[in-house]
């Protein structure tokens, strides 16, 4: 009966990766995980029960990571130029700095790779876990349920993290893009429209960048402002640079800034 129940365990692995489609629409599963914290006195099973609880909060955190900065920009109309402006906020709609967000970038693509790398090696466990649960007598049934569950958040989880992960190496490619062509802190003062406080906010936490007016992502939005007239123009660039200027800023936190990022770490980061 235990000898059964440990292969029933062991199979699990192969199953987990088969989801049915039904009228060409996939079946999403959430992450789930129900080990109460419970110790089997196993040490092999009780390693692998910790390990994997470890790792699905590692995963319900890196889940929400996403959603601590959201990638905004805006396109205003100067002196008969279009300009992007794009930046980043925080859950409280706070100017996030783009060292900040430099650093957050890294971290998540840094902590994705580690995260696969980390459930690949529980994976390897999962049989050692699944074969101990014989020695547990009876209880082996309550404890089966864990075991079996670890291979699931697993395969799970290495999914939410490759699907999280590759946003962030989009958002991370769409800001480094945005640095490429940044103009300087003086080339927007020149703009005429911003005090000298919301320039120095501006260079702090934004990228700004003068459009083309055949830029293809663009296109639309710079139809939209050639269609508007010169009072509708300077009127919402007055009202940006006074949004700039009220909106707040991030508190400076020195430990989780990264002002630069050179073009290999962030590869690294991407590719790793």
């Amino acid at each position: 009966m235990f000898i059964a129940l440990a292969m029933l365990t062991l199979g699990s692995q192969v199953q987990i990766d088969a989801q049915k489609k039904e009228k060409g629409k996939k079946e999403k599963k959430e992450l789930k995980w129900e080990w109460d914290g419970t110790k089997s006195n196993n040490e092999t099973i009780d390693k692998y029960l910790v390990t994997i609880d470890s790792l699905y909060n590692r995963v319900l955190s890196y889940r929400d990571s996403i959603n601590a900065y959201e990638y905004k920009d805006t396109v205003i109309t100067v002196n008969g130029e279009n300009y992007l402006f794009a930046y980043m906020l925080n859950p409280e709609g706070q100017y996030v700095t783009r060292g900040q967000v430099n650093w957050q970038c890294a971290q998540a693509l840094m902590e994705g790779v580690n995260l696969v790398l980390d459930m690949t090696g529980a994976g390897l466990e999962s049989a050692n876990a699944a074969l101990a649960l014989p020695s547990l007598g009876l209880n082996a049934f309550k404890f089966g349920k864990y075991v079996k569950g670890g291979p699931v958040v697993i395969a799970q989880g290495v999914k939410t993290v490759k699907m999280i992960r590759g946003t962030w190496i989009g958002n991370s490619k769409q800001w480094k893009e945005m640095k490429a062509d940044a103009l300087s802190a003086d080339e927007v003062a020149k703009l005429g429209i911003f005090s000298d406080d919301a320039v120095k906010k501006l260079n702090k936490c934004f990228y700004v960048k003068k459009l083309p007016s055949t830029d293809p992502t663009y296109q639309a939005e710079i139809t939209r402002q050639e269609s508007k007239s010169q009072d509708e123009l300077d009127r919402e660039a007055a009202q940006f640079a006074a949004w700039v200027a009220q909106t707040q800023q991030t508190p400076d936190d020195k430990s989780k800034e990264l002002d630069d990022v050179s073009d290999d770490a962030l590869n690294k980061a991407m590719n790793g």
